[in-house]
C-alpha cells in the first residue's frame, strides 16, 4: 500500500506538473550545470485541484509523524536539528571537517526518514508553486525533509568530489529557503 506522501506525489505529477524538452544543446548543458535553472525552465506547475486537499492533509500528517519520530530519536526539536544541519552544511561548503563528526553522530538516527528525492521535490518546489496559499506550510515540511536527506547524502559523500545527488539536494535547500 502506498503512503499518503507517495500517493500525493503521483497525483500532483499527473495533474499539476508539465515538463518541457530542451530546445537546444546550450539549454541542455545549462540544465546539467545549474539545477535551479533546470527546475525553473523545464517544469511548469499548474494550480492544484481542490480534490487533492484531503490527500495533501494526509501527506502532511504522515510527515508530521515521521518528523516527531526523528525528533524523539535525536532528542532534539526542529530548530535544534536545523541549527545542527546548518553547521554541517556550512562546514562542508567551506571545506571544514566539523561536518564529519556531526554526521557520524546523527546519520543513523535520520537514515531512511525521507524515502527519496521525489518527496523533497514535492514539498520544496512543486506544492508551494501549485498551492501558493499554503506554500509556507509545505516549505516547513520540505525544509526538514531536505535537511534530513542532505545529511544522509553527505554521510555517503567523498570529501573531494561533489556528487550529482549533493548538487541536487543543495539546490532544493536553496529553493526551499528561498535563497535563489
Amino acid at each position: 500500500m502506498k503512503s499518503p506522501i507517495d500517493k500525493l506525489e503521483g497525483e500532483v505529477w499527473g495533474s499539476c506538473v508539465r515538463q518541457f524538452v530542451t530546445k537546444d544543446q546550450e539549454t541542455s548543458d545549462r540544465w546539467q550545470k545549474d539545477e535551479i535553472s533546470h527546475l525553473r525552465e523545464r517544469f511548469l506547475i499548474d494550480p492544484m485541484p481542490s480534490e487533492l486537499d484531503e490527500l495533501v492533509q494526509s501527506a502532511l500528517d504522515q510527515w508530521q509523524q515521521i518528523e516527531n519520530k526523528v525528533c524523539a530519536k535525536s532528542g532534539k526539536n526542529r530548530e535544534q536539528l536545523f541549527c545542527e544541519f546548518e553547521k554541517v552544511r556550512e562546514s562542508y561548503i567551506n571545506k571544514g571537517t566539523e561536518w564529519q563528526d556531526i554526521i557520524s553522530e546523527s546519520q543513523t538516527l535520520l537514515y531512511g526518514a525521507v524515502r527519496n528525492m521525489d518527496w523533497i521535490n514535492l514539498f520544496t518546489w512543486i506544492l508551494p508553486a501549485a498551492d501558493k496559499m499554503h506554500a509556507d506550510e509545505y516549505r516547513v515540511a520540505g525544509r526538514m525533509m531536505t535537511a534530513i536527506f542532505y545529511i544522509e547524502i553527505l554521510s555517503r559523500q567523498d570529501y573531494e568530489e561533489k556528487s550529482n545527488d549533493l548538487k541536487r539536494i543543495d539546490a532544493r535547500w536553496r529553493i526551499v529557503n528561498q535563497m535563489e
